[in-house]
């Protein structure tokens, strides 16, 4: 359950925080507008106050340029600082996140860049990153906050997630509860035992599911794989000519038991006595080594199996893989062609806006105090002035204009290279199935 509070914006302070040079804002906890153009400043705004409170910018991302650029290039030695004061309850509290450079001198050289560091203040005092970080989630939820600042980004999370944020907002709720209310699924009961709840239920099924899945899956590729193996015998292992020689060892041992059954002499019989025991001896070993044949190459059709299917969860492992990376892609493509038009849009209005004061022209006009027509010196003064400023207004809208197409370039050279992307993926993707098929 979310513990409510009342967290009111008194007064938010910017300095060096990427396009915003120095810029105060003070609501005094109460609500208000930011309007403007495009690339005017809002979105930078609400920047600076994500990046205070969570280091990250208004779209959840934490790697991204605060520093102040001209020229494209990051202007050094500066500071960058945001500053809000809250009404917390009724107190005020102040959070402060800094960001600066760190050089160090090295005798005769000139000072280097070695790196940055994040300094945080709360009421004043440093503290450091992690309890500032733990101070802030005190206060509220991240998720939370984004739910109710971004209109995108709870229709964009998983429904287990939306699930776990709206029980954040409302009263405890048991699966009881939610079964009482509702007859279609009061069979639920009869599945819910020792206290399970419905995703303890949910995971359990799922699993089952999946061992199941897994085992019908497997059991042709494992019928397949028997058909294919065949076991590895000795290169001079000849079933026939064994079965051959078995053959004759026997036809011979039953004749030296024939021809002892005859009543030979003593001695004859002695000699055939040890020629048959030589011969089960050899029969013993023959036996033998077929039998160990057999099982070398049973132990080797196993490990052939293994291989495989080791070979096949391997592949599985890197389909799924770029398949999450092509859906990423194709995410970031859909975003940038959205930018691409909204970008459009703002060029068509500069053009409107240009034709619309490149059509402007001097008036003439009467004096506002006594109606009458005004002198020629001060109408030419007047239309001069107008003039000037009609130029500044249209030079305005150019620059504007340049700004937002090369945006477009920008982002349709982006999407390019998604596109790029995405097809080499789809590429190896349907690569990888082959490899499993």
């Amino acid at each position: 359950m979310l513990i409510l509070l009342e967290l009111r914006i008194k007064r938010i302070s910017i300095q060096n925080f990427k396009g915003i040079k120095s810029f105060e804002l003070s609501p005094d906890g109460y609500s208000i507008n930011i309007y403007g153009d495009n690339r005017t400043g809002k979105t930078t705004i609400f920047d600076a106050f994500t990046w205070c409170l969570f280091g990250k910018d208004s779209l959840g991302q934490a790697n991204f340029e605060i520093k102040p650029l001209k020229d494209g290039k990051v202007i050094h030695n500066l500071e960058t600082v945001v500053e809000i004061l809250f009404n917390h309850d009724g107190k005020d509290l102040i959070l402060k996140r800094l960001y600066r450079e760190v050089w160090k001198n090295k005798r005769g050289m000139e000072a280097d860049l070695t790196g940055h560091e994040t300094l945080c203040y709360i009421n004043e005092e440093k503290v450091g990153v992690k309890n500032y970080e733990d101070f802030i989630k005190s206060l509220i939820d991240e998720d939370v906050f984004r739910i109710i600042t971004d209109v995108r980004y709870f229709p964009g999370l998983k429904t287990e997630k939306q699930r776990e944020l709206l029980y954040k907002l409302v009263s405890d709720i048991t699966d009881n509860d939610i079964i009482a209310g509702d007859e279609e699924i009061a069979p639920l009961w009869e599945h819910l035992k020792d206290g399970q709840t419905v995703e303890t239920l949910q995971k359990i099924l799922k699993d089952k599911l999946k061992k199941i899945n897994e085992e019908l899956t497997d059991i042709p590729n494992r019928i397949d794989e028997r058909h294919k193996v065949t076991f590895n015998l000795p290169d001079d292992y000849d079933d026939e000519k064994n079965d051959e020689a078995l053959s004759a060892l026997y036809k011979r041992q039953s004749e030296l038991e024939k021809s002892k059954a005859t009543g030979q002499a003593d001695n004859k019989i002695a000699e055939y006595e040890k020629s048959v025991k030589a011969y089960d001896n050899e029969i013993v070993d023959l036996k033998y080594k077929m039998e160990q044949a057999k099982r070398q190459a049973e132990v080797g059709k196993q490990q052939a199996v293994i291989d495989k299917t080791s070979e096949l969860n391997r592949i599985r492992g890197e389909r799924q893989q770029k398949e999450i990376e092509l859906n990423n892609f194709r995410i970031r493509k859909e975003k940038g062609l959205a930018t691409i038009e909204e970008e459009k849009a703002a060029l068509q209005k500069s053009y409107d806006e240009y034709r619309d004061e490149q059509a402007k022209t001097f008036t003439p006009a009467n004096c506002r105090y006594c109606g009458q027509p005004l002198p020629q010196h001060m109408l030419a003064e007047l239309e001069k002035k107008f003039n000037l400023e009609k130029a500044e207004c249209l030079t305005r809208i150019k620059e504007k204009g340049e700004a937002t197409k090369a945006n477009i370039e920008k982002y349709i050279k982006a999407v390019k290279g998604f596109e790029e992307t995405i097809a080499k993926l789809e590429a190896e993707i349907t690569a990888l199935k082959d490899q499993e098929a």
